[in-house]
């Protein structure tokens, strides 16, 4: 099993008899739900792992993105949760 993050993109698939799980993203998601998200798994059973979301101060974040140097874009991005068609 390998457990990864980074890719902003939770999920768990198997590839060549190996379990890959990607925690997702707290802060810049690319799967349309702004919650922060994290995994709850026992090593012995890769295929049960269950995806947490909880809420994450977006509103927050998204403000403090708009009033430093940092591109509006990365604001919209923990907005829609990576997904601009929903703004």
């Amino acid at each position: 099993m390998i457990v990864f993050g980074h890719a902003h993109r939770p999920y768990a698939k198997r590839a060549g008899g190996v379990w890959f799980v990607n925690v997702g993203s707290v802060g810049k998601p690319k799967d349309g739900d702004p919650r922060a998200c994290y995994v709850l798994m026992d090593t012995s059973r890769p295929e049960d792992v269950e995806f947490v979301r909880v809420p994450y101060p977006v509103d927050i974040m998204a403000h403090a993105i708009r009033t430093s140097e940092l591109p509006d874009e990365f604001a919209k991005d923990i907005e829609t949760g990576g997904h601009p068609e929903r703004v």
